[in-house]
């Protein structure tokens, strides 16, 4: 979106699944955080971000790094007891 309400920058409203992902990729404490919250409340399902991984542009060796990541961090909540729905 741009328009003068946004100082004619460009505003990106990504899908949830695809900000997930890209911050993931990304690596930052700041972004495991906020895509472990976003696991938490049931915003996105592991399930999904997993089957979504295949799409991304990145090679084979980075994208089994990133489904491990997913994983991980999905299974660290449910090693605190929180119940993550899986899709």
């Amino acid at each position: 979106m741009q328009n003068s309400n946004t100082q004619d920058r460009i505003g990106y409203c990504l899908d949830l699944r695809d900000l997930f992902l890209a911050k993931a990729v990304a690596g930052r404490e700041k972004d495991r955080e906020f895509c472990m919250a976003l696991l938490l409340h049931g915003y996105v399902l592991p399930t999904a971000l997993l089957a979504l991984v295949a799409d991304m542009p990145l090679d084979g060796r980075a994208q089994k790094s990133l489904r491990a990541t997913i994983r991980r961090w999905a299974k660290a909540l449910r090693d605190l007891g929180h119940s993550i729905a899986q899709g």
